[in-house]
């Protein structure tokens, strides 16, 4: 038997409950078998759509979030800069089996300062917030599924698939992969990777001598940059020169090492994606996950860190 509560007194939004069906409902067993049992939108019988008559809005199953920086800056107790991280509402299991409903908490966790970070995921969270959109993508699709079968019109496709504008779309709005439709992916063959905006890789260059004394090139690849408003493929080039003597295979300073590891988790998502969306779809949860950072690593606000791929919550 499970206990619902509402959601914990410290919390300051409305909470899922309150778009849930009446429970004790013939539909709120229908959708709490899908929270805690399989999360699986599909599963959900007819009878439970049926009460809508324009798509309904996401429950997640227990213990998937949505994880997202804040741009206010904060300082650390050692005096260095920070952003906090924002977890969605959802629902939880309390260690006595209470399911219960959790409220958006704008200050989940910390992560180091950078301006970069804006609306962007944070990285230790990847994974979990590809598990989300996915699952959210896949509760449309079933939606519309449920539409078709039954003879309804769905909203939400105006059947355009301009791949231009998307990826258009895709960069000035620094999307991640998983931000793009279902359709961009139904392709016979997995599309080449498009970094995100200002996304690229960076290598040593050549030695050379600036005011005296030994620096390293370091250099970036092709990436996409916004100058003026106008959407630009910058040509590789040098970034930045680097004190000292450095080769192939040394370290590269911290800050470039980060962006390298974005650039492969960035990489790492499209290709779950196209595994998600494409001609031979798997569900999400068969997919591996992408790589963690762990040039970003967040401190927790009362628990420790979740770890890169989504957290075992605690209310």
């Amino acid at each position: 038997m499970i206990t619902v509560v509402g959601p914990d007194r410290d919390d300051q939004s409305t909470p899922p409950a309150a778009k849930l069906p009446a429970q004790g409902s013939k539909r709120w067993a229908m959708l709490l078998e899908y929270m805690t049992e399989h999360g699986d939108p599909y599963r959900l019988p007819d009878e439970y759509w049926a009460a809508f008559t324009e798509p309904p809005e996401f429950v997640p199953p227990v213990d998937v979030f949505r994880y997202g920086i804040e741009g206010d800056l904060r300082f650390r107790k050692d005096g260095e800069p920070c952003s906090t991280v924002r977890r969605s509402e959802g629902w939880v299991f309390r260690a006595d089996g209470t399911l219960v409903a959790v409220r958006t908490n704008s200050k989940y966790a910390f992560v180091n300062y950078d301006e970069r970070l804006f609306n962007e995921d944070p990285v230790p969270w990847a994974a979990a917030n590809l598990r989300y959109r996915e699952l959210e993508r896949e509760w449309g699709h079933a939606w519309q599924e449920y539409c078709r079968r039954t003879g309804r019109h769905p909203k939400g496709d105006d059947g355009r698939r301009d791949r231009i504008a998307i990826l258009t779309r895709y960069l000035t709005n620094e999307w991640s992969p998983s931000d793009l439709p279902p359709w961009f992916w139904d392709v016979p063959e997995e599309p080449p990777f498009v970094p995100p905006l200002a996304v690229s890789t960076y290598e040593w260059g050549e030695i050379t001598i600036r005011e005296g004394h030994p620096h390293t090139e370091i250099l970036h690849s092709e990436r996409w940059q916004v100058p003026d408003a106008q959407l630009l493929l910058e040509k590789p080039g040098i970034d930045d020169w680097a004190p000292g003597k450095f080769e192939e295979g040394d370290p590269l300073p911290e800050e470039y090492a980060a962006e390298n590891h974005r650039y492969e988790w960035a990489k790492a998502e499209w290709s779950q994606c196209y595994a998600v969306h494409g001609p031979h779809r798997v569900r999400p949860d068969r997919v591996a996950p992408a790589p963690s950072n762990a040039a970003h690593k967040g401190e927790e606000s009362g628990d420790d860190p979740p770890s890169s791929g989504g957290p075992p919550d605690r209310a």
